[in-house]
């Protein structure tokens, strides 16, 4: 039985990566209010921006692209959209990381 092609994990970030996609986001969007509102509040919890190292700023845009993919798919799912179907959950990561999530 064949396992189909065997997909590997990147060893280093695309090229086309890039980490200030937060900072890339249109800023009329409702997404990027909520985005720098949230990023700016863990900051202030995690004891402000002189205070962060690297690991926590990473940690930290982390959680705000996850809540809001997280959000988003919520928001689908209460609006009986089909959410649950296969790639949806990848789609919406593009869309948030491309910033024309609204």
């Amino acid at each position: 039985m064949s396992r189909g092609k065997s997909e590997k994990l990147l060893a280093a970030l695309p090229a086309d990566y890039s980490a200030d996609w937060l900072e890339r986001f249109d800023k009329r969007t409702k997404v990027w209010r909520a985005a720098s509102e949230r990023e700016a509040a863990l900051v202030s919890d995690a004891g402000g921006d002189e205070n962060l190292s690297h690991a926590k700023r990473s940690l930290i845009r982390r959680a705000v692209f996850l809540e809001l993919l997280a959000e988003t798919q919520e928001m689908k799912f209460t609006a009986g959209e089909p959410s649950a179907r296969p790639g949806a959950p990848s789609a919406a990561c593009a869309a948030v990381s491309r910033g024309d999530a609204r």
